[in-house]
């Protein structure tokens, strides 16, 4: 199914289910009317504001649709998306915004945002800049919730991620829902927002926002609060709680570097978290010797009788040299497995009580942690699709679960999500925070748009040659057929890092975990720098989609006058 088959309009209706014996109907649909109000007020708000700003907005016709997009790249697409968004507010360019999207890092910059009130404010900005990162890392809280993920039905390794470590990297544990977000969007007062994730083993596409979560290109989305839940033939049959932006956070920023370097980032803070759970606290671990500002609530011993238990302190906490602490782990597991009772059947489940029946929840969690990463298992859930149409993608609509992950790992620019028809985007600022090769994103946007026949502009291959940028800015026009014209801003370059280049990209590689007052002060600026830089072309093509949605809309007036559909 091709995405140039989306609906022209946003229109169709949500439809609603009861589970408490009423009648149930399907729960999947096609579009979201609550997307399409909060646009309509957010259209009306641009609107209002490009007159203020004195373009020649013709008010029957409605402003052009500016969308604003991050990519991933760890704290560094934090930090820096960050300062693109208080540079974009400064002057006065984010009030001409409808949409903003993130892809991984990216999201947990808006996620920040999006729960703080009248974010856009400047004086808000500045003290988001001003607090990033300064809150203090609590090994407890981060137990705390992992411990609670693993006792559920589902979980993955994502789970650890979200809990460990990105709330280590961001030092925030965003508790509150996506769905939460409907009231704060829906008065238009601020741009849309649209997180992003892949499945796994299709390569498809997951949108997230506060009305529903789902797949545009099988125009199939469920409402945001039941995503995780269990379908079948696309009725609800068995509501799950909604997920935490802490752990959508994991989901959508899972994937800031290789795998052994997330492997042994997962090992490194597992060690970190269960080791005081059993002994007391005696060594400082590394995480508290790369910051001062891991808050000091470990408890004292917590002194547990159980055989898991016992285990732990004979074999992770040994001392010696000899194996490292996952190999460690491995013969933990290993020991406990040869010691369970047997059964005849293979099923996980059954083993899981064989061995876990007489432990404390703290070992259960420990063994599901190290079974996920003996699987490599992450973002597992409940497949919404299952069941549901047959003409849709097989995989997902034969299996019960699915598998979400970071969008980066695909494109680390979510323009999929962002060039669907209805959404009818005129304008795309594209700000890239990759490590690699600077044009990556745009590359592979225009393969993925050429193999699903979405209009997307000429990619020039020699302006995108370049290893070290040479401007702030690119520009790639569009075709006036479709085809969005897409300003695309890479980091670091030439012309704001003066010759800095490769020297700022070892400094802020993807996978270092903190970084000091003075190394987010000056990533700040240099993002802010590349706005400022471009605020001129910005302006101009702004003004050119404003003139372009004026034509357009001259010649549907006209169309329409003549009788022409």
């Amino acid at each position: 199914m091709g995405l140039e088959e989306a609906p022209e309009t946003f229109s169709a209706h949500i439809h609603h289910f009861s589970m408490d014996g009423g009648e149930t109907k399907d729960c999947i649909v096609s579009s979201s009317e609550g997307e399409e109000a909060s646009i309509k007020a957010r259209k009306n708000n641009v609107t209002q504001t490009l007159m203020k700003q004195g373009y020649n907005v013709k008010v029957n016709v409605g402003p052009p649709v500016i969308a604003v997009l991050g990519s991933g790249g760890g704290s560094r697409a934090m930090t820096a998306f960050l300062g693109t968004l208080s540079k974009l507010a400064e002057l006065k360019l984010l009030d001409l915004v409808t949409y903003i999207g993130g892809t991984s890092g990216s999201t947990w910059c808006m996620s920040s945002l999006y729960t703080t009130e009248n974010w856009t404010n400047v004086e808000v900005m500045k003290n988001k800049e001003e607090q990033l990162f300064k809150k203090p890392f609590s090994l407890a809280t981060s137990w705390k919730k992992t411990k609670a993920a693993f006792l559920q039905a589902e979980y993955s390794l994502t789970d650890l991620w979200a809990f460990a470590v990105v709330y280590y990297m961001t030092k925030e544990m965003i508790e509150e829902k996506l769905s939460g977000l409907k009231n704060t969007c829906g008065n238009g007062s601020i741009p849309y927002p649209v997180f992003s994730a892949v499945e796994k083993y299709t390569g498809t596409w997951c949108e997230f926002n506060p009305h529903l979560c789902g797949f545009p290109i099988y125009k199939s989305f469920v409402d945001t609060e039941l995503l995780g839940s269990k379908f079948e033939a696309g009725t609800l049959s068995a509501k799950q709680p909604e997920w935490e932006l802490c752990y959508l956070r994991g989901l959508w920023g899972s994937a800031p570097a290789s795998e052994e370097a997330v492997r042994e980032a997962l090992i490194d803070l597992l060690k970190k978290l269960v080791p005081w759970k059993f002994q007391k606290h005696k060594e400082t671990s590394l995480l508290e010797e790369a910051t001062e500002e891991v808050s000091e609530d470990v408890e004292e011993a917590v002194f547990c009788k159980c055989k898991g238990c016992e285990l732990i302190r004979q074999i992770i906490l040994d001392d010696s040299p000899e194996t490292t602490f996952e190999q460690k782990l491995y013969k933990w597991k290993e020991t406990m497995e040869k010691d369970a009772p047997h059964s005849e059947s293979s099923e996980m489940e059954t083993i899981e009580l064989n061995i876990l029946s007489d432990f404390c929840d703290d070992v259960k969690v420990l063994w599901r942690i190290v079974t996920c990463l003996s699987k490599w298992l992450w973002g597992l859930t409940n497949d919404f699709l299952y069941k549901y149409k047959e003409d849709l993608c097989p995989k997902l609509v034969n299996e019960q679960e699915m598998c979400l992950v970071d969008a980066g790992l695909f494109i680390n620019i979510p323009y999929p999500l962002m060039l669907h028809p209805y959404r009818k985007v005129d304008l795309i600022l594209s700000f890239d925070f990759s490590s690699g090769d600077p044009f990556l994103t745009l590359k592979l946007a225009a393969k993925y748009c050429k193999e699903h026949q979405i209009p997307f502009p000429n990619v020039d291959t020699k302006a995108t040659s370049e290893d070290i940028p040479s401007q702030c800015c690119y520009i790639f026009e569009g075709d006036g057929k479709g085809a969005p014209t897409v300003m695309h801003f890479p980091l670091f370059n030439n012309q704001t890092c003066e010759g800095k280049v490769n020297e700022l990209r070892d400094e802020y590689s993807t996978f270092k975990l903190n970084y000091s007052e003075s190394e987010v002060t000056k990533l700040l600026e240099v993002a802010k720098k590349n706005v400022e830089e471009s605020y001129e072309k910005i302006k101009e093509y702004c003004n050119r989609s404003v003139e372009w949605s004026n034509k357009m809309g001259a010649e549907t007036e006209e169309a329409a006058a003549s009788g022409v559909n």
